[in-house]
């Protein structure tokens, strides 16, 4: 997987804990290791939801991103998007 990296990134980290990390390497635990990070996961989202850093977070792309060629202005797409729209109606 791969991280932008940004400012936020560099303070955050990308590190699992070495507990959590042991606890996913072991076959009976990394269920409840998957079970917590998933928990702590929503409830973080949640909070992160109504707080008005969210700017600050990183996203992750799924490996569709190797299909991108270049980075264009939303507004350029829609534009494209609604020029085909006319076309074809």
């Amino acid at each position: 997987m791969s991280v932008i990296r940004t400012p936020f990134v560099d303070r955050v980290g990308t590190r699992v804990h070495p507990l959590v990390r042991r606890l996913l390497q072991a076959r009976r635990t990394k269920y409840i290791a998957r079970a917590w990070l998933a928990l702590r996961a929503g409830m973080r989202l949640k909070k992160s939801l109504t707080a008005a850093r969210g700017r600050e977070d990183y996203w992750q792309a799924g490996k569709s991103v190797a299909g991108i060629n270049r980075v264009e202005p939303a507004a350029a797409i829609v534009q494209r998007f609604m020029a085909a729209w006319a076309v074809s109606s």
